[in-house]
């Protein structure tokens, strides 16, 4: 068959992932599809859509919305092509509304990690739960996988309820993680926020008698190591009142792998509390975490 130019040929009305594409590959001629081009050319992190919601049963199950995602070894994107329903509370099984625990069962107060999973001899795209320590196993012929975000069984266990716009998680219903003394000694505390995230979070100071001296708390990043208030050099996040009186504030910090922040102050004369509403997850987009 005689060459014909590329200007020559008939334009496609759409671009399919079963066009193919004429390449040389080591000095031969071979063909390549247009989902293959598309997992070579996808930046490693790759994400679009997947935003995640509690479905209609709010206890058990969590709905992902259709988007695709490079998966964690950046070889091919993973393509949902269309909302899937998973439930917790059942051994994982194909398809939607269907089981979505990779092994054991739910337990209480528990992180599990949300994963689009694929298998590359039928294509098949699913959704599966996991904790981190089993995040290596997956369903029967599924090899590629993903983690698209977080969820969070509290002690009844019900999975938090939360809404997601982006890589903005928010909880329904902010949780007071935190209440104490302000101590003068670095002390870690535990987050609702999955491990490494940003956590969103909100704090108050009170404070019931007059003490006649600045009164500051620092919250710090762990990997900050202790970090001591100072508010003479603004290292400081939140001070109290010499005064029957409070104060407040909104504050973001990136959590340590057991979701943890760290707290110190100038002083022992007044309250803390903090109450956690959301965190900020990138969901593997710059990082492998």
């Amino acid at each position: 068959m005689a060459d014909t130019k590329i200007s020559a040929l008939t334009a496609a009305s759409v671009a399919a992932a079963a066009n193919e594409f004429a390449i040389n590959e080591a000095g031969t001629s071979k063909k390549l599809t247009a989902a293959q081009l598309k997992d070579f050319i996808a930046p490693n992190g790759y994400l679009y859509g997947l935003t995640m919601s509690n479905a209609a049963d709010t206890v058990n199950d969590i709905t992902v919305a259709a988007g695709e995602a490079k998966d964690e070894g950046n070889t091919a994107v993973l393509t949902l092509a269309s909302p899937i329903t998973k439930q917790l509370d059942a051994v994982w099984a194909v398809g939607n509304n269907a089981g979505g625990l990779n092994t054991g069962t739910k337990a209480n107060n528990t992180w599990y990690e949300v994963h689009l999973i694929k298998r590359v001899d039928t294509g098949v795209v699913d959704v599966m739960f996991t904790t981190t320590a089993n995040r290596a196993t997956l369903p029967t012929n599924y090899t590629l996988q993903r983690r698209i975000g977080w969820i969070r069984n509290n002690g009844v266990p019900t999975i938090l309820q939360f809404t997601q716009v982006d890589d903005y998680f928010t909880l329904t219903t902010q949780i007071n993680d935190a209440g104490f003394t302000a101590t003068t000694s670095a002390t870690a505390v535990t987050l609702t926020a999955p491990p490494n995230s940003i956590v969103r979070f909100r704090a108050t100071t009170t404070s019931t008698t007059s003490v006649n001296t600045t009164n500051i708390t620092v919250f710090s990043e762990i990997v900050e190591g202790n970090v001591t208030p100072d508010d003479t050099t603004g290292i400081g996040s939140i001070g109290a009142c010499d005064i029957a009186g409070a104060d407040g504030g909104h504050f973001e910090l990136r959590l340590d792998g057991s979701s943890q922040i760290e707290h110190d102050s100038d002083g022992a004369t007044y309250s803390v509390d903090i109450s956690t509403y959301g965190w900020i997850d990138h969901r593997r987009k710059m990082s492998a975490t």
